[in-house]
């Protein structure tokens, strides 16, 4: 009895290969900051004109770090910033459609 072979092939018996992800991006754009925390673009560049959520700008590009991004969606979540945009918790605790993005990886 031969011994199977310690590399892993595809269907075709073609070796494979294993792809990495893309790390988490440690810095986004406005627009990608509004998608993450659910908000429109124009709301969540007020929001950085306020100081709510910390961002700077590179150019005429507005940037802002993912870490910022949790620690607003935290403070959100705890109730310390009341924004009647947001949705509100069903009774099971769950948003209701079209609710926040939960916290981002880094």
């Amino acid at each position: 009895m031969t011994e199977p072979s310690a590399q892993k092939t595809s269907i075709d018996n073609s070796p494979m290969r294993m792809v990495a992800a893309a790390p988490a991006p440690l810095v986004v754009t406005l627009n990608e900051a509004a998608r993450m925390i659910g908000l429109c673009v124009k709301v969540t560049r007020e929001k950085f004109d306020k100081g709510e959520i910390r961002a700077y700008r590179e150019g005429k590009v507005w940037r802002v770090r993912v870490a910022e991004l949790n620690a607003y969606i935290t403070r959100r979540e705890k109730g310390r910033l009341k924004d009647p945009k947001l949705p509100e918790r069903n009774s099971g605790g769950k948003f209701v459609a079209g609710g926040p993005a939960p916290l981002l990886e880094q």
